[in-house]
């Protein structure tokens, strides 16, 4: 049956977005302490399948979709490979669900409707996070083993975020798409909301992001004219390299001042067991979710866990993939993510101003990728915009050489 699904839209996708920044597992005490967050995640699929079953597109596939949806195959079936298969089926659908709730917002919004839409979910979970803080609220608190402050020298404020982490990540990037798209005492009040979590949160990666992205931002508009770049990228990019240089021979300063060691906290340890195991099972991996699991015969248990915690993952995008689905599943995710670069970066730099906010938001997901889980995790914010920015270029390649097509053979 055929209903009208545009009344149930918004607050169907402000409630999916408010469980991808993790409220949900905020307000329970985390994903694993109780049923309710299993639940109503399951609900959400639920209604995923509902809204495709009842469009009037249904299940048809469109074919910059296909793609995509042969990848989320590969993914469910992954478990067959897995040691721990159990684990593998439960987040694989987890984590296909997600894609097909960013492929239903491929055909309900535009690139610029979307990622306005989520700066007003984003802006509203900001603030409903710093009130609760405010108001003494324990859920958003960040606990530190380590008990580090924040530069503003108070607890740690997590918000309604799941991790501090993600608190200084997601709010430095709503900081740089409120200065695009907001406006007079708006544009004051919504960064300055984003830039006091970033603060609150201690997040050393939201720190990062916050200042590496703005230098971003500057270069995207300084050489958004073609006459300036010709004339001034290359040295611009030379001199981008010398200061990476300087930033890593000063990295011990740097780390000193923001409480942190060369270890990164004991990633760097992390990293050489994803290094490992990717080495053992190159091609496909160890299936998705197959390695890290409370489960007797997972994998991690070869690890030699941190004396502060017990890692859930690598703290590593790109390892983490590799690891997981492999060689097959790498080149997948991150040549649709460089290709998706490209063409927003193009679309951008050619007077399309629409493409701002997915340009930023991919060149932050690559840097940040690196010190942590945030590509393809089930769940989470991250996995479900990449896959819509994917769908989208898919369409616009698609469509172009149609155009193209029509046009040669006329």
């Amino acid at each position: 049956m055929l209903i009208n699904q545009k009344p149930f839209i918004v607050p169907f996708t402000f409630i999916y977005f408010f469980s991808l920044f993790g409220g949900v597992a905020s307000l329970v005490g985390g994903e694993g302490n109780s049923s309710v967050y299993a639940v109503f995640w399951v609900v959400l699929y639920l209604f995923t399948i509902a809204f495709m079953m009842c469009s009037s597109i249904g299940f048809r596939i469109y074919k910059y979709e296909l793609p995509v949806l042969l990848f989320c195959i590969y993914v469910s079936i992954s478990f067959l490979w897995s040691e721990i298969p159990a684990s593998s089926v439960k987040y694989s659908l987890s984590v296909v669900f997600n894609i097909l709730f960013a492929l239903l917002c491929s055909r309900w919004f535009s690139v610029n409707e979307f990622f306005i839409l989520l700066l007003k979910y984003l802006n509203v979970f900001i603030l409903l996070g710093l009130s609760l803080a405010a108001v003494g609220v324990d859920s958003a608190f960040y606990v530190d083993p380590l008990n580090r402050p924040n530069l503003l020298g108070t607890p740690l404020i997590q918000g309604l975020f799941s991790h501090k982490i993600y608190a200084g990540v997601y709010s430095a990037i709503a900081l740089f798409w409120n200065l695009y798209y907001q406006k007079g005492y708006l544009r004051v009040f919504f960064v300055g909301s984003s830039l006091l979590l970033v603060l609150l949160s201690g997040s050393s990666l939201g720190l990062l992001v916050l200042f590496v992205g703005m230098l971003i931002k500057t270069m995207l508009y300084i050489f958004k004219k073609k006459e300036v770049r010709t004339l001034y990228l290359a040295p611009s990019l030379i001199l981008f390299i010398f200061l990476l240089v300087i930033a890593f021979v000063g990295l011990p300063i740097v780390m000193g001042l923001l409480g942190r060691d060369l270890t990164f906290t004991g990633r760097s340890g992390l990293w050489e067991w994803g290094i490992h195991f990717f080495n053992e099972k190159p091609w496909l991996g160890w299936g998705y979710a197959g390695i890290f699991s409370d489960a007797v015969n997972a994998p991690e248990n070869m690890i030699n866990d941190s004396e502060y915690y017990k890692a859930p993952h690598f703290h590593n995008a790109y390892l983490q993939v590799l690891a997981e689905l492999g060689i097959v599943g790498f080149i997948f995710i991150y040549f649709n993510l460089l290709i998706s670069l490209k063409v927003t970066w193009s679309n951008y730099w050619s007077g399309k101003e629409d493409y701002f906010a997915p340009l930023i938001f991919l060149l932050v997901i690559l840097l940040v990728g690196f010190g942590m889980n945030i590509m393809f995790r089930y769940n989470e914010l991250t996995t479900v915009v990449v896959f819509f920015v994917f769908l989208q270029i898919n369409k616009t390649l698609i469509n172009r050489d149609a155009t193209y097509k029509s046009k040669s053979l006329c």
